[in-house]
């Protein structure tokens, strides 16, 4: 038997026509029958395209944007990220990914420790608004204090935040040191 073969077949017209094509032997009563199916997968075969093309498109602007970009689900886990975000907090993807910045301390502007619940995500996907320029101190694993600039939207995904950061480490340490 042959089930579910892809086939493109050459219309009288020229047109390619992309097809799924079936064919079962069956016994009956000792008479052996070819059962097969044509179905007709052009339409769902050009939305797949489109649909990958799109994909490509946007994952194109998604790295390119000269901001850091994650999509954050209810958990605070970060479900993907752009390579601007990776440099920012100067991580691996995969450590994004896996959740490694959870490990990391987080304070607001007057060093007051930042709670997990007050992110920018976490109230963007909490309370159901859209938080603009929270300013928050990272420090790293080596001690070194990073500054950011987070802001979030709730998606249309549900249960997911999108976040745009921006390093503002060198403005807040010349801003620190004229203060």
């Amino acid at each position: 038997s042959l089930r579910g073969t892809d086939i493109v077949l050459r219309t009288k017209n020229g047109d390619l026509l992309h097809t799924l094509f079936s064919i079962d032997i069956m016994d009956f009563g000792g008479d052996s029958w070819l059962l097969s199916s044509i179905v007709d997968i052009t339409e769902r075969k050009r939305l797949e395209d489109a649909l990958r093309q799109s994909e490509q498109k946007w994952r194109r602007v998604f790295e390119f944007l000269p901001v850091g970009v994650s999509i954050v689900d209810g958990k605070d886990q970060v479900s993907d990220t752009n390579s601007t975000l990776v440099q920012i907090l100067q991580m691996t993807p995969e450590g994004i990914l896996q959740g490694a910045y959870s490990h990391r301390r987080y304070f607001h502007p007057d060093l007051a420790p930042m709670l997990p619940n007050e992110f920018p995500s976490q109230r963007a996907l909490n309370e159901g608004i859209v938080v603009r320029d929270a300013v928050i101190g990272i420090e790293k694993e080596d001690g070194e204090l990073i500054w950011v600039n987070v802001s979030a939207t709730p998606a249309s995904l549900d249960g997911y935040a999108v976040a745009v950061t921006t390093d503002i480490t060198a403005r807040k340490r010349v801003e620190d040191a004229v203060a």
